[in-house]
């Protein structure tokens, strides 16, 4: 299921957080970026040193160039 949706401010990004199970059989959180006009789809495996990250919500930049993720730790993700 969907934990988190946001759309960038220019309209031509979304991003999704949801769990799955990776390769492995190793249960992650992960985010996926949807590129709308070119219909491209790029994943994040959100996971860390410490255990899983649950991103609680997610937010554009202002100029639709980063990704960041409210969680129990701070992600920022380069998106350019």
């Amino acid at each position: 299921p969907l934990e988190a949706v946001a759309l960038s401010p220019d309209g031509k990004k979304a991003a999704a957080r949801f769990d799955t199970v990776d390769e492995n059989s190793q249960f992650v959180s992960a985010i996926a970026i949807y590129d709308l006009t070119t219909e491209e789809t790029s994943y994040i495996k959100v996971k860390s040193e410490v255990g899983l990250i649950f991103a609680e919500s997610l937010a554009f930049s202002p100029d639709s160039r980063q990704l960041a993720t409210l969680s129990t730790v701070f992600l920022r993700a380069s998106l350019a």
